[in-house]
């Protein structure tokens, strides 16, 4: 077996995608990933569709508007470094249509302190890149499961 690669069926857990909270539906959670960077959105969007999650992609603010309001997703992964917006105030604006939606930010830079206050305010995790798939992944599982009861700690660091 590869080096790094889960030996266990239970290590294969984390790449199993989260059960839709709303209604208990059974259906795998729709995840909206928005990031301007390609080739990170792609490798996101193949890794996380391959485990069989819902997506919906979007690399500009305006792309991502247009796709929560067609998809309305259970979470949504925010790039902060936009080339019309930042991750932050966009996840503010989709939690004030959604408030029990997941938002986590992504940044490979440090956040001015207002964009930090906000995502203190809003609970919303910070995932410093680079950052590995499956911290990603569980986070996002962990948060879904965990909707109405305990969560991580606001502005959380997956490392």
């Amino acid at each position: 077996m590869l080096a790094g690669v889960a030996e266990s069926r239970e290590a294969l857990d984390i790449f199993r995608p989260a059960r839709r909270r709303r209604g208990g539906s059974g259906h795998a959670a729709t995840v909206l990933l928005v990031d301007d960077n390609r080739d990170l959105l792609r490798f996101l969007e193949r890794l996380m569709a391959d485990a069989g999650w819902n997506l919906v992609t979007a690399e500009s603010a305006a792309e991502a508007k247009r796709a929560f309001d067609e998809h309305r997703p259970d979470a949504v992964l925010l790039d902060y470094m936009l080339p019309d917006g930042n991750g932050v105030e966009l996840g503010v604006e989709f939690l004030r249509a959604v408030p029990h939606m997941l938002a986590i930010v992504m940044t490979g830079t440090i956040l001015p302190q207002e964009e930090e206050a906000l995502c203190e305010e809003h609970n919303f995790p910070v995932l410093r890149k680079p950052f590995l798939a499956s911290d990603l992944m569980t986070l996002i599982r962990s948060r879904l499961s965990a909707a109405g009861g305990a969560s991580l700690s606001a502005c959380s660091r997956a490392k």
